[in-house]
């Protein structure tokens, strides 16, 4: 792949995070649930098992035992001589929690405490930026801890003595008693939870975005399949459960503006290469090729040709539906695979130039040899067919097109048909013979639309809300 390929592979990865933000969401809220039930945990465990603290604090200097200052020499400090007591606390901060303090103190308490429980239950630290040192000791016995704090700062100085020779410490605060340390909620291990999912998530919408890439623009489309991309379809916003309706007639918007320059360019592709029979299909299901044969049937039809559009995806039918006229089952291709009604008869006139060939679902094969014959010769009669089949990927009803199609329109939603899938398919065609009309990219994001003049009035018209005209139900079966 080229460098610029390249670039598009990492754009689309943050496409694909930024598509599946919900899913990065419910992962962090399920890391929260997580961080909570430990968060809990612990806070049961505290309540259950509280400890104690005892506090003790000593002060250090650099003056010798002749009451001189080390760096002056004399019994006036110098900056020096702060300097280097801040030193010493930083040493003696190493020292208490050293192995040498911790012999001795459990030699003296006679303690079996082992080291990495001393280690971490001795806090020392300098008091903000003076040469005071706070000593805090944690322990499930109070006494214990404030017997241990206070055999630490008897050995600390005697230690630091034998270490450094120098300096002197002067204890401030004997450990007199310990508090009990109150159980709380740990708010780090919620964040690390919310944090953690995330990025669990990230982490494999990232992966399937790198080992399974989908298609994101006609650039890359065009690249890989070597197929030219005829037209970028906007996206469409419908809520769960809703479709689009082909009673109403949508006057403006940049949705007809994509199909209008589709149709010019299949009617410039068949005056050039007689390619007047097209099976529209894609690799999976909820691509939207459905959509787009009935919007290009109509597009077709609006600039004055005769069109008769074929439901021929009898293992999900949709177009009767989509048209109400899926009650007239005499008026199907079953009917006519079946040899109960003319092939001539069964289309109906759904609206000027335009005639609708539906099905039912079933589970046989209806495109036998005698029936493709039959629907061969229908060329003569339209100026186009229109064939929506099955997704290539999931049923081999659309291989069986031979004869019948003389191109396919693969339809190719954005961010959702993975590129190994339609490697496969392409290839599949090329085998059986039937060449591709070209792509659409289906259901483009405001703003993606690769064609200058469509992406001019997508700025405008993306944002608006369409008009609509009713159209009754004798005007639908006109």
């Amino acid at each position: 792949m080229s460098e610029d390929t390249t670039e598009i592979r990492i754009y689309d990865i943050l496409v694909s995070l930024l598509k599946h933000k919900f899913i990065i969401l419910v992962f962090m809220i399920v890391g929260i649930a997580v961080g909570a039930v430990f968060a809990g945990a612990k806070f049961l465990k505290d309540s259950k098992n509280p400890v104690y603290t005892a506090k003790a604090s000593m002060i250090f200097n650099s003056e010798t035992h002749e009451g001189v200052f080390a760096v002056a020499g004399s019994e006036i400090p110098t900056q020096n001589d702060f300097m280097l007591s801040n030193y010493l606390i930083d040493t003696a901060t190493y020292i208490a929690r050293s192995q040498s303090v911790y012999y001795e103190v459990m030699e003296k308490l006679q303690d079996s405490m082992d080291y990495a429980t001393y280690h971490q239950a001795v806090s020392v630290e300098q008091y903000e930026d003076t040469s005071i040192l706070l000593l805090a000791v944690t322990n499930a016995d109070k006494f214990q801890a404030v017997i241990m704090a206070n055999e630490i700062v008897e050995v600390l100085p005697k230690l630091l003595q034998e270490t450094l020779g120098l300096g002197s410490v002067t204890l401030i605060d004997k450990a007199e008693t310990a508090s009990k340390s109150e159980a709380s909620i740990n708010i780090m291990f919620i964040l690390l939870g919310m944090a953690g999912g995330g990025m669990l998530a990230a982490g494999i919408i990232a992966l399937l975005a790198i080992l399974h890439p989908t298609f994101m623009d006609s650039a890359f489309i065009e690249e890989v399949l070597k197929e030219k991309v005829l037209a970028e379809i906007p996206h469409q916003k419908l809520y769960k459960g809703q479709s689009f309706q082909v009673s109403m007639l949508q006057k403006t918007g940049i949705y007809l503006q994509a199909f209008d320059l589709l149709s010019r360019k299949l009617i410039s592709a068949a005056e050039k290469e007689n390619q007047k029979s097209i099976m529209v299909t894609s690799a999976g299901a909820a691509e939207g090729k459905t959509s787009v044969a009935i919007h290009l049937a109509q597009a077709l039809a609006a600039r004055g040709c005769k069109v008769l559009l074929v439901d021929g995806d009898a293992k999900n039918p949709n177009i009767g539906v989509k048209y109400g006229i899926d009650a007239y089952r005499k008026n199907s291709l079953n009917a006519v695979a079946r040899k109960e009604v003319p092939l001539e008869k069964a289309p109906i006139k759904a609206a000027k130039n335009l005639y609708i060939l539906q099905c039912y679902e079933t589970a046989d094969t209806l495109f036998s040899e005698e029936l493709k014959s039959s629907l061969s010769e229908l060329k003569e009669q339209y100026d186009f067919i229109l064939y929506d089949t099955s997704p290539s990927a999931l049923i081999a009803d659309a291989f069986h097109m031979k004869g019948v199609a003389d191109a396919v329109l693969f339809v190719i939603r954005q961010g959702v048909t993975k590129v190994e899938e339609i490697q496969k398919i392409h290839v599949s065609y090329e085998q059986v013979g039937i060449p591709f009309a070209g792509c659409v990219l289906n259901a483009v994001r405001k703003g993606k639309v690769q064609d200058p003049y469509l992406n001019k009035y997508y700025q405008s018209y993306g944002t608006k809300q369409d008009k609509w005209q009713e159209r009754t139900n004798e005007e639908a079966l006109i």
